[in-house]
């Protein structure tokens, strides 16, 4: 009990992740992941990385890409027909044999047809050109394994040695799982990258701001999206009976690209400004209530009526979702701009 006292916060907090439970994949194992798990993981993958292309300019075409922890190859999959035929050199980190395998596998095809050159390997140092031009990539992708990695320093090593493989202008894309243990994981690298200058690192998404998370202080919120996907049909794979037909997947992200972001005065950057939607909108009647993370790094809940008209969003907040970009700048409806029916103008 005494050495229980003098062990800091800190290191009582790493000894019990290192005691965390642990999956190590076997062949049936991954068979499951395949099944259940892997065309969720897709999805999200590709959702994420069509809001990289999206935000990213347009003379960003990544042709080399390495995922770490690649599992299955969910994230190589996204990046090809996200980025098509621009992909050309893969690289796969998966320590897993099973999980390699099988992921080199199901790869194959890909590598076939889109003439890709997909190298699947164990281990971060069994990539050529270290230190060189050819060990670095246009695109790195992590997604769920921060929460398989023991403790904060391993972590800590894990992200300096994947930022050291991004080329300047690329990008590191990060997912977990859209919890609140993700979410912790999530913000430490967010964290990270906003203690840089803003020459060496700056946010692409979800963040609108490189301040303080504004949730980060909230123990009962965290920044997570959702992602609907069909599940496979009955004949495909057996399904419970009352099994629902979408699986609503929850995730946190977090986009970085190596070097300065885009100029104020790019009118082409003007999506860097806009708030992002946070939570799910309420739609009503007559009007509908978004939640937004904004540009000054503060939460905002805004009502959009039909009083607001075109111009303030009204049409369109019947059709946006979960995070999405708001690009209406508030507006006060008509009746509340005049003092009286004919007076002057308030707003």
């Amino acid at each position: 009990m005494k050495e229980e006292k003098k062990k800091s916060k800190s290191e009582r907090e790493e000894e019990a992740e290192r005691q965390e439970f642990v999956l190590d994949y076997t062949r049936e194992h991954t068979i499951g992941y395949l099944q259940r798990k892997m065309p969720y993981t897709y999805s999200i993958f590709r959702r994420v990385l069509h809001e990289v292309k999206l935000r990213m300019p347009p003379d960003f075409k990544p042709e080399t890409v390495l995922d770490y922890g690649a599992g299955l190859g969910s994230g190589l999959w996204a990046a090809k027909h996200v980025f098509a035929e621009k992909v050309t050199r893969i690289a796969a980190v998966e320590p897993n044999t099973a999980m390699r395998k099988l992921g080199k596998y199901i790869t194959e095809d890909l590598n076939e047809k889109s003439g890709s050159n997909i190298l699947w390997v164990d281990s971060l140092s069994m990539i050529p050109g270290i230190g060189g031009a050819k060990g670095k990539f246009d695109m790195v992708l992590l997604g769920f394994v921060l929460q398989e990695v023991p403790t904060a320093k391993q972590r800590e090593i894990l992200m300096e040695a994947l930022w050291s493989r991004v080329k300047e202008g690329g990008v590191l894309v990060l997912l977990e799982p859209g919890s609140p243990k993700g979410y912790r994981f999530v913000m430490s690298f967010r964290d990270w990258i906003i203690k840089k200058d803003r020459t060496e690192a700056t946010l692409v998404a979800p963040c609108p701001h490189h301040k303080a998370c504004p949730m980060a202080a909230n123990p009962e919120r965290w920044c997570h999206f959702s992602q609907l996907t069909q599940k496979l049909p009955g004949a495909v794979f057996p399904k419970l009976p009352k099994e629902p037909e979408l699986a609503n997947e929850k995730f946190s992200y977090i986009v970085a690209k190596k070097g300065p972001g885009p100029a104020v005065s790019d009118p082409a950057a003007a999506s860097y400004t806009w708030p992002r939607i946070i939570l799910p909108v309420i739609k009503k009647h007559r009007h509908s209530i978004i939640d937004l993370c904004g540009t000054q790094g503060a939460l905002e809940r805004r009502i959009i009526a039909r009083s607001h008209g075109l111009e303030g969003g009204y049409k369109k907040v019947k059709k946006v979702r979960w995070g999405d970009l708001w690009y209406f700048e508030k507006r006060i409806p008509h009746k509340f701009r005049k003092e009286t029916k004919f007076g002057r103008r308030l707003w």
